[in-house]
């Protein structure tokens, strides 16, 4: 038994068993893992998000992603899914003030240049219209969808977020693309979720 409680709901930060544990109420990513899957097969992602699997480019640097239509956010967002929700959950992740513990954004082109400032945007992903992203890395990587099948990677929509600090104060507002939404979380007490 984990009496753990999660370090917070926003997934830009969440680090712990915990806090990823319960992410899967209320968040969903590009990919994911079949859980009615066993042995390998278990380990494979699969698409979640993404309307079926990305186009690669010869040299497999960058993956194209179409995304599943009308997927939408919890209230008060109520609104679907975009290709720019996902690019805006990265670059919230380089916030001076409050870092994200996430280890693999260097795989993305332009993130180091962006995390330094010495760029306004990540020139690796792109939003090519509101249901395509473009995913473009600094070299091959073969774990790719695993990555991005991490919370680190559930989308974000920064009209609602921006207005809150990354971390303590989004965890308490939470609003992702999941089958359920936080209503109340009372820390190391209760948390209440509502469909």
């Amino acid at each position: 038994m984990n009496e753990e409680d999660w370090d917070y709901t926003d997934t830009g930060s969440a680090y712990t068993v915990t806090s990823w544990t319960f992410a899967r109420l209320y968040v969903r990513t590009l990919y994911s893992f079949d859980i009615n899957k066993s042995g390998e097969a278990a380990n494979e992602p699969v698409p979640d998000l993404a309307a079926g699997p990305p186009t690669v480019s010869d040299d497999r640097l960058t993956y194209t992603f179409k995304l599943r239509p009308n997927v939408r956010y919890a209230p008060p967002v109520n609104r679907a899914v975009k290709a720019e929700d996902f690019i805006y959950a990265v670059e919230r992740q380089f916030d001076k003030k409050y870092p994200s513990p996430n280890p693999y954004n260097s795989v993305f082109k332009g993130a180091e240049e962006f995390g330094e400032g010495k760029a306004k945007t990540i020139s690796g992903l792109k939003a090519v219209d509101d249901n395509t992203l473009e995913v473009t890395l600094v070299q091959p990587a073969s774990d790719i969808l695993s990555i991005l099948a991490t919370n680190f990677y559930a989308p974000v929509p920064k009209e609602y977020a921006s207005k809150y600090k990354p971390q303590t104060d989004y965890s308490k507002v939470y609003r992702g693309a999941g089958p359920y939404y936080l209503e109340k979380w009372t820390p190391n007490k209760s948390a209440t979720f509502v469909r």
